[in-house]
């Protein structure tokens, strides 16, 4: 009864987490998409236009870790006919390369893993207007480092397995002691059938 209860308790219990950590790993990774897509709205709204009708980013950036090199957040933009091309400071001595162009309207997110980069990538296309009512297309990507997002993910896979485990000791120490207290009654009868069949009693007490 105790293996079989242990077994299934262990069963229960490794379902249990696995399903609430895919459904934190699943939570956080949302979470991470909004940013990258909140980003790319903030750059949107703080873009303006040269005298030529071309897109303008403003030198201070919605975001003060665009502004820093290797700062884990990243930005380019490239119009569709690669006329024109812009990336944050952020992206200096970082080689780029994690824009994918996109038709207006579209996202697409990605994963990119670049040496001992490993980044969550959005490339979103819009449809700009210049002052002229002339439409320039261009592709928005940002990208930013995993390395928080994995530790935040670790962090919790380590609570909860934990927790987990505790739990799972203590509910195997109450099963224990439910088992042999509920079982005592069996265990004395044990005890007189073996005394009866040693001849030391001739009944049950």
């Amino acid at each position: 009864l105790l293996v079989a209860a242990t077994l299934a308790l262990a069963g229960f219990l490794g379902v249990s987490g696995a399903a609430l950590q895919r459904a934190f790993s699943d939570s956080a990774e949302a979470a991470l998409r909004e940013r990258l897509l909140g980003h790319v709205y903030a750059l949107l709204a703080a873009a303006d236009e040269d005298p030529d009708g071309r897109m303008l980013l403003p030198e201070a950036l919605p975001d003060p870790r665009f502004s820093n090199t290797d700062s884990g957040l990243y930005a380019l933009v490239q119009d569709a006919g690669g006329g024109f091309s812009w990336r944050s400071p952020s992206v200096t001595g970082q080689g780029g390369g994690f824009l994918a162009a996109q038709p207006p309207g579209e996202q697409r997110f990605s994963r990119l893993h670049a040496g001992a980069r490993d980044l969550s990538v959005i490339n979103f296309g819009i449809a700009w207007e210049d002052y002229l009512g002339e439409e320039r297309r261009y592709t928005f990507a940002v990208a930013m480092d995993r390395t928080p997002l994995l530790k935040e993910i670790e962090g919790f896979r380590t609570t909860l397995w934990g927790w987990l485990g505790g739990l799972a000791l203590v509910l195997l120490l109450a099963q224990g002691a439910v088992l042999r207290w509920g079982l005592s009654p069996l265990r004395r009868v044990s005890d007189d059938l073996k005394r009866i069949e040693g001849g030391e009693a001739e009944l049950f007490d």
